[in-house]
């Protein structure tokens, strides 16, 4: 019940009207999800742009494991906050010092 809460209460923008708001995004969400039942076509356009080749050296997977991981399409550098909570998130996990952690 409290992950079905979790799911439902972002949907609701409205304190005046939260059930009527509630079913309006509920009932437009579903409307997207039933678009490649009515447009078969549609649906096809929509997934055939989205599917993305890779090479193989930009794909990691174990031969043990169904996932595969893709490397970032573009570079991306951390910015000093996102760098200060991945220190701290790992001095935490591997109980070492902020210090000792190199960049």
């Amino acid at each position: 019940m409290e992950r079905l809460c979790g799911i439902l209460l972002p949907l609701v923008h409205s304190r005046l009207h939260p059930y009527k708001n509630l079913t309006n995004n509920i009932l437009l969400s579903e409307r997207f999800n039933h678009l490649i039942f009515v447009y078969p076509s549609l649906s096809d356009r929509l997934y055939e742009s989205s599917a993305k080749t890779y090479s193989e050296d930009k794909v990691f997977s174990l031969s043990t494991q169904i996932e595969e991981f893709y490397w970032p399409k573009r570079d991306y550098s951390l910015n000093v906050h996102e760098l200060k909570q991945l220190k701290h998130f790992y001095s935490t996990l591997l109980n070492t010092p902020k210090k000792r952690l190199e960049v």
